[in-house]
């Protein structure tokens, strides 16, 4: 192995050099988010930063091309340092146009219905009546945004004239259970196999795909999605990279903490604690 390469572990012995992720510091004005934040999810970060004094992970992002950058994955650790008066924010960016990173949806599965939901939605959104067979059909067509299914039924929410407008939507959809109702994200849209799996659940909320053009115009126009709907898949991310949050924390400029950054991740590759791990991992503690 090359010096200054990340070990690496897995399934089989790793040739040539692993590339590093790109990790860097941005001012935290220059990071923008493409999906609500979580309030309950923020507090407990935000305790535990203050707690453990380190970052764990870093959020993903992309690069816009005038020094600004969307949050992929990461709305909630970016708004704990921002409400911790961090001026920049440690973030690891990935190249959004390659086919690698790709972005895919979540669906949710609520486990009970929170009082008047699906019934109410009409009065607040235009939800079309149609069968689950169908609304998944049209949504695989690009027609709904996304549809709610109760059992046999399901309510279809149309696309609107305009993206900003989809996600106003999304959000008020998302807003009538979010805080009333637990629910889990979940990859398939097959209901009876989701309520085996989960043991149970009421309801099904399925989501529309948007394209990685679309993320970035709406973290442009100051526009959000709900909280859990996109999900970004992407190789080589960094895990528990524990930078010390004092070194966030501090004033400074941008160029002078990430000069520290490139000798601190230099000073950790000397000492061997940089691995990667090439096969796919499962997480029990997350």
């Amino acid at each position: 192995m090359s010096p200054g390469a990340p070990r690496t572990r897995g399934s089989a012995p790793a040739t040539g050099r692993v590339a590093l992720p790109d990790l860097r510091f941005f001012p935290t004005s220059q990071v923008l988010l493409h999906e609500e934040y979580d309030p309950e999810r923020v507090e407990r970060l935000v305790r535990r930063i203050e707690e453990e004094a380190v970052l764990r992970n870093p959020p993903l992002v992309a690069e816009l091309g005038d020094g600004r950058v969307v949050v992929l994955d990461g709305a909630n650790r970016v708004t704990a340092l921002e409400q911790l008066g961090a001026p920049h924010v440690l973030v690891q960016v990935v190249p959004y146009d390659e086919p690698s990173v790709v972005l895919d949806r979540w669906h949710h599965l609520l486990v009970a219905l929170p009082e008047g939901f699906p019934d109410r939605l009409g009065e607040g959104l235009p939800v079309e009546p149609t069968d689950p067979e169908e609304a998944s059909q049209r949504l695989g067509r690009g027609e709904l945004v996304a549809y709610v299914r109760v059992g046999s039924f399901a309510r279809g929410l149309p696309r609107a004239p305009g993206l900003v407008e989809d996600a106003d939507r999304l959000r008020r959809l998302v807003a009538a259970y979010r805080g009333r109702a637990v629910y889990h994200r979940v990859e398939s849209e097959d209901f009876d196999d989701l309520t085996t799996r989960y043991g149970g659940a009421q309801a099904l909320v399925a989501f529309g795909r948007f394209r990685k053009e679309e993320i970035l115009e709406l973290a442009r126009n100051s526009a959000k999605l709900p909280a859990g709907v996109t999900r970004h898949i992407v190789p080589g991310r960094a895990l528990r990279v524990n930078l010390p949050v004092e070194v966030v924390l501090r004033h400074g400029s941008v160029e002078e903490k990430n000069a520290w950054l490139r000798a601190w991740i230099q000073q950790r590759l000397r000492e061997g604690r940089v691995r990667a791990y090439l096969e796919p991992t499962i997480l029990f503690d997350e």
